[in-house]
């Protein structure tokens, strides 16, 4: 029974600023840090396989700080195939200017169909970060890896892997520093846990921002 744990990175000032940092190099903010920290705490009883990062950045801070803090031995590995979308040109502009582009209901409404001008389709994302995922897993087979990504690629993972249509994926809630787990029993896949963080009840909800990126704060 393998197992995946998929960890959001903390917040960055694009993230509080409501900025589609997209592959950018934003690094965590103070609030970010403290975050991954947090979680790091909780993770100590977990001895994972494996620790997969995305290239970018935040990413690779949060994992460090994570496999520093629950005091892991395994390795980190960086993987481009679960970096953040490649947004093209609505990278590093405010969610809330996206938010007139003509495309933008396409990508809330219908992601598979959304291309991002002088970027990838959403598509295409969804198929990488999947077919990484499964990579992964069938890696440490009975095992457990860690998986450190962005709000889309992570939403895909879960969408994809449980069966969710991928036109729904928005509605899926993945903030920063949260972690979501997904186990594969054979060839089913269940959601264990979604979008938990250490400051709020295992299974607490919260409210679903339909936007591209997922959560700001």
């Amino acid at each position: 029974m393998a197992r995946l744990l998929l960890i959001r990175h903390g917040r960055t000032e694009a993230n509080a600023k409501g900025i589609l940092a997209g592959r950018s190099n934003h690094p965590l903010d103070e609030v970010g840090t403290r975050d991954a920290k947090a979680l790091a705490s909780q993770l100590t009883d977990v001895e994972p396989d494996l620790v997969v990062t995305s290239p970018v950045t935040r990413a690779r801070q949060t994992a460090a700080i994570i496999t520093e803090g629950a005091g892991w031995t395994c390795p980190i590995r960086v993987n481009d195939a679960i970096a953040e979308c490649d947004y093209g040109a609505w990278a590093g502009r405010s969610l809330s200017s996206l938010s007139s582009e003509p495309e933008w209901h396409t990508v809330v409404d219908n992601p598979p169909a959304a291309a991002f001008p002088g970027g990838e389709t959403m598509t295409d994302m969804f198929l990488r970060t999947a077919k990484a995922a499964r990579r992964i897993a069938d890696e440490v087979r009975d095992g457990e890896a860690v998986v450190v990504s962005h709000g889309d690629p992570l939403r895909a993972i879960v969408a994809d892997l449980v069966g969710l249509p991928h036109r729904l994926f928005q509605s899926l809630v993945i903030s920063p520093a949260s972690m979501t787990v997904l186990v594969r029993d054979g060839t089913t896949w269940r959601l264990q846990t979604l979008n938990w963080r250490p400051d709020k009840p295992l299974g607490a909800g919260s409210s679903a921002g339909r936007h591209l990126g997922g959560d700001t704060q």
